[in-house]
């Protein structure tokens, strides 16, 4: 999966809480409006590519870039890079497979990110603790 290693993901939660300055509030809001803006921004690129809109698939690889940097998603950053700067000499099936990759590391990143906001959500509920018996 896209999510990393215990170890990492410690590094990647100090990283992403830093870029939210510090508050779980404002992380877990641009977790949420990434992982809302990512379903549209998904269909747009599966209707630019059924459409062989290339100008459209690069604009919206370079938006999802810009959102999933910020966010410390650098598989994602470096799959929409590549995607972005494809050009016309590639062929095809190499256009294909980027763009295949590309929707792979969106997925993924966004079951990564849906993944923590639960665990989050499962951090602050109350832990019921049983009555000590008397």
């Amino acid at each position: 999966t896209h999510c990393i290693s215990s170890a990492a993901s410690d590094v990647y939660k100090r990283q992403a809480l830093e870029s939210a300055m510090g508050r779980k509030d404002t992380l877990r809001k641009l977790l949420e409006m990434f992982i809302s803006q990512l379903d549209t921004q998904l269909s747009d690129f599966a209707q630019a590519v059924q459409y062989e809109d290339n100008a459209k698939v690069k604009d919206i690889a370079h938006a999802i870039k810009g959102s999933a940097g910020q966010l410390h998603g650098r598989r994602l950053q470096l799959s929409a890079s590549a995607l972005e700067h494809a050009d016309q000499h590639c062929s095809a099936e190499q256009r294909h497979e980027l763009q295949d990759h590309f929707v792979a590391e969106c997925q993924a990143l966004k079951a990564c990110f849906s993944a923590y906001l639960q665990d989050q959500d499962t951090d602050l509920k109350p832990v019921k603790r049983p009555h000590p018996v008397s």
